[in-house]
């Protein structure tokens, strides 16, 4: 078995994460107010309502929640949202959005991976019925 250890001085993965996704902060809540505030939100909820069932509120899990798109989406629709981000800048932008929209969020800055499994944040009793996270990429020209 190898273990590689990152050298001493460089930072880890997860640090480096949150870096890149605080610096990009500003510019992605930008996009995600002008996805929500244009046809994305309808296109997004379509292909949502394929997997979840909307016949009442549900306590959904948002890994990475980033500017808050998902807690705004899903939120209007009456669900509760938690959402995660190890970016503070991220998790700071998704509570100016969601307060734009009106809607309310448990926001959280932490590692989804170790702050759920220990009971770092709050979880309901019945835990959560969903789990969002979807990534998409656009085509470059």
């Amino acid at each position: 078995m190898t273990v590689r250890n990152e050298p001493q001085g460089e930072a880890t993965l997860a640090e480096r994460v949150r870096r890149y996704w605080d610096a990009r902060a500003q510019s992605f809540g930008e996009l995600r107010l002008e996805e929500l505030e244009g046809a994305h939100a309808a296109l997004w909820l379509e292909q949502i309502a394929r997997g979840l069932d909307f016949s009442g509120p549900l306590d959904v899990f948002d890994a990475g929640t980033g500017a808050g798109f998902f807690p705004v989406l899903l939120g209007r629709l009456g669900h509760r949202v938690t959402g995660v981000d190890i970016s503070e800048q991220m998790i700071e932008k998704a509570a100016q959005v969601t307060a734009r929209f009106g809607v309310e969020a448990d926001l959280f800055v932490g590692d989804a991976a170790w702050d759920v499994s220990n009971r770092f944040m709050v979880v309901p009793p019945s835990g959560f019925q969903n789990m969002v996270k979807i990534y998409y990429t656009q085509k470059r020209s």
